[in-house]
């Protein structure tokens, strides 16, 4: 099995398992997890699964689509094509989730506070990450005002990663192999959390062959801990060409299921299946039980999150729902928006999630309550 194929220090080994004990981490939010094991035919199968992205791509403008995507301070988040993912050596495929800080939200830091208002609470999580992680949750939305772009500590992120792995159950504490980041773990377990405090996971663990579909799924961390817990489920992954490039090989080099590239071919029960956002035509019929976007609605203009509202509505399954975690960004400009605002419009029911969280405000959204 891949999830074997990995090297961790022995005071890392159990950190998707709630110990009880306070655990010591170095200021190097970088790599506090390393991927060791990376064999030749990995390589072959992560450079055949990139180029056949870049051809659907090229066919379907992807790159164009990919060239609009555009950060608050105005300028494209992506170039037109990453040298990185072009020729995947074994040092990038160890290194993706360092080489993706941005798809937390978080970048990387030296376990430095970058914005005022929270020394306090640094210096509390780092003596007792079991408290600090208490000062986030009834605290946090008092101290959000002041953030920057940065994130909290490596010892807080730590606190609020173990706050929530403590609450959920063991299939949804994640792959013990699990090679992110600190804050990387801390953002994957809290978006586990909401959906587990969502309850819309429960009938997936009874359903043989269920359909998961993710849009923007980063470098694939929420996917992987996903397929960890649900093995039999199939995983679509809707993205932009160089994400689902990592995506792709990340997911192809930490765990066993097969990644494909869509090709309107029914897919393969329990596959991964990449999919540019520019081909969704491409997908073959889906009967989706959990669709996910988490900030990146957010990133788009309303008209891109009305696209995507107006494919999945029609393709939820009896029960399916879409849970989504974001903000709304309508103030920063044409190229952003309010998610709430266009979802509202395509399906039938909304709640919000109970809880506060680090990024964002997770919903859920569905044609009919889930719970009845």
């Amino acid at each position: 099995m891949r999830r074997n194929r990995f090297e961790l220090p022995q005071r890392l080994l159990s950190n998707f398992l709630p110990s009880g004990e306070p655990r010591q981490f170095g200021s190097d939010g970088v790599k506090q997890y390393v991927c060791a094991m990376i064999l030749p035919e990995d390589i072959e199968t992560c450079s055949a699964l990139v180029a056949e992205i870049d051809q659907v791509a090229h066919e379907t403008g992807g790159y164009d689509a990919q060239r609009r995507w555009v950060g608050p301070h105005g300028l494209a988040v992506h170039g037109s094509r990453s040298w990185a993912t072009e020729r995947p050596s074994a040092e990038f495929l160890k290194g993706i989730p360092s080489l993706s800080s941005f798809f937390t939200g978080w970048p990387a830091q030296e376990g430095q506070l970058t914005f005022a208002g929270r020394a306090l609470w640094g210096t509390v999580g780092r003596l007792s990450p079991v408290l600090g992680a208490k000062i986030h949750e009834r605290w946090w939305h008092r101290l959000s005002h002041a953030e920057s772009y940065g994130g909290p500590t490596l010892s807080v992120a730590e606190a609020i990663a173990e706050h929530h792995a403590r609450r959920l159950p063991p299939a949804l504490r994640g792959p013990a192999t699990f090679d992110g980041t600190v804050l990387d773990r801390a953002a994957a377990l809290e978006r586990l959390r909401a959906l587990h405090r969502a309850r819309v996971l429960r009938h997936l663990f009874g359903n043989p062959t269920p359909i998961i579909l993710e849009i923007g799924a980063g470098y694939g961390a929420l996917a992987l801990a996903l397929k960890y817990a649900l093995p039999m489920a199939t995983y679509v992954i809707i993205d932009l060409p160089d994400s689902l490039a990592l995506s792709g090989c990340y997911l192809t080099t930490r765990q066993s299921a097969p990644v494909i590239v869509a090709a309107g071919e029914p897919l393969l029960p329990g596959s991964i299946a990449l999919c540019p956002a520019t081909a969704l035509d491409r997908l073959p019929s889906l009967s989706i039980d959990l669709a996910i976007n988490t900030l990146s609605f957010a990133e788009m203009a309303e008209v891109e999150v009305e696209r995507y509202a107006r494919f999945l509505a029609p393709r939820l399954s009896p029960g399916g729902v879409l849970f989504e975690q974001n903000y709304d960004n309508s103030q920063l400009g044409p190229a952003f928006c309010d998610p709430g605002r266009a979802l509202a419009r395509h399906f039938a029911m909304q709640r919000r999630v109970p809880g506060l969280y680090l990024r964002g405000v997770p919903r859920v959204w569905s044609m009919s309550d889930p719970l009845q």
